[in-house]
């Protein structure tokens, strides 16, 4: 499977547009290599993780909802 190309501007803008985020030209190219980076980097972890030998695994912190904790646990 081949990856995806990065992020590139048209991107950058819609995500900004879908979080309501009104970005100038200067910081959508600011954003444009994070971004690019932080995608390439999701999709390794991802395939990473759909491996067999890892499909055991469970997050080392867990987030429990207050109604799920211990009456002692404040």
């Amino acid at each position: 499977m081949q990856p995806p190309p990065p992020a590139d501007r048209p991107d950058v803008a819609a995500l900004a547009r879908c979080a309501a985020l009104n970005l100038g030209a200067d910081r959508l190219a600011a954003v444009e290599p994070i971004l690019s980076a932080w995608i390439a980097a999701a999709n390794e972890l991802s395939r990473k993780m759909s491996d067999p030998a890892h499909q055991a695994l469970m997050p080392v912190t867990v987030f429990v909802h207050a109604h799920e904790q211990p009456k002692d646990a404040a």
